[in-house]
């Protein structure tokens, strides 16, 4: 856990691999956000390459940091990984109970996925100030 925490760049390219293997494996599938009587339909494929090249951005954001010698803080590291990880979760879970429900608790499952998105988001927004405060701080 502590290496993690000292350079989680390690641990964004570790996740690179998981996220493509579960994009492969449900490549044929769509995510449907239901609104207002329509539905749009999002392939999981094109969301699990758009998450694999954002979580290579964000290893080579971290690595740039370890090159620099210019250490992120350990708490919001600890709440970027944390976040992102709550985020997959809730949308794997959105994708498991998605999947073969046909207008049954719609809003209930809409809401999953609000949360997943929210989570990503705050993860994306905690690892821009750390990343940012690093760039601004001294080195060691």
């Amino acid at each position: 856990m502590k290496k993690i925490i000292t350079r989680p760049h390690l641990f964004f390219l570790s996740v690179i691999p998981i996220v493509f293997i579960f994009g492969l494996l449900n490549k044929g599938q769509t995510i449907d956000i239901e609104y207002f009587g329509g539905v749009l339909p999002i392939n999981i494929w094109s969301v699990s390459l758009f998450s694999s090249v954002f979580f290579l951005l964000i290893s080579f954001n971290y690595l740039t940091l370890f090159w620099t010698d210019k250490n992120p803080k350990k708490v919001l590291s600890i709440l970027h990984i944390v976040f992102q990880i709550l985020s997959f979760g809730f949308f794997y879970y959105y994708k498991t109970m998605h999947h073969g429900v046909q207008n049954e608790q719609i809003n209930q499952i809409n809401d999953v996925l609000i949360i997943s998105i929210l989570l990503f988001v705050l993860a994306t927004m905690i690892h821009l100030i750390n990343f940012f405060t690093a760039l601004i701080r001294k080195s060691k």
